[in-house]
């Protein structure tokens, strides 16, 4: 369904873009492994554009986060650290974009919510938690910490 030279971009890969069949399916593996009951279901009839060769469609996603979700990039190797499973349930909406070379897949950016999903799964907490504004303050902190140590050096 993809071409040899896939570009996926993913706001789970945190910057980084997939390329290849190879990256394709190891990413997609590690998405299967961490929530197996995972569905993906479209929303309404897909967006054609008026010229082009490309190709958007909303979805709703579902299932729960029952398998390690490791981070990834290449900059982790093949040693990547992985956020423990939660049992949490997600109930997410995003948008493919998807770009066609000969019939098959050979661009496809994937727009959602990163932010939601991770406090869906457990993995940041609720924006109404201590825990929120703990990590608030220590970001205050460190920015502080952080703009003193250049102006020393300027």
């Amino acid at each position: 369904m993809v071409t040899e030279d896939i570009t996926w971009e993913d706001p789970a890969q945190f910057g980084a873009t997939v390329h290849g069949r190879a990256e394709f399916r190891a990413f997609t593996e590690d998405l299967f492994r961490a929530i197996p009951d995972i569905r993906f279901d479209p929303i309404g009839a897909p967006y054609l554009p008026l010229e082009g060769d490309g190709l958007a469609v909303r979805w709703r996603m579902t299932g729960t986060f029952t398998g390690d979700l490791a981070l990834w990039a290449k900059r982790f190797g093949p040693n990547a650290p992985a956020y423990a499973p939660t049992g949490r349930r997600v109930d997410l909406e995003g948008v493919d974009l998807y770009g066609f070379r000969d019939g098959l897949i050979s661009r496809w950016r994937i727009v959602y919510d990163l932010f939601g999903l991770s406090q869906q799964l457990g993995l940041v907490p609720p924006t109404d938690s201590r825990m929120t504004l703990l990590m608030v303050r220590v970001q205050r902190l460190l920015a502080r910490l952080k703009r003193r140590g250049g102006q020393q050096g300027a």
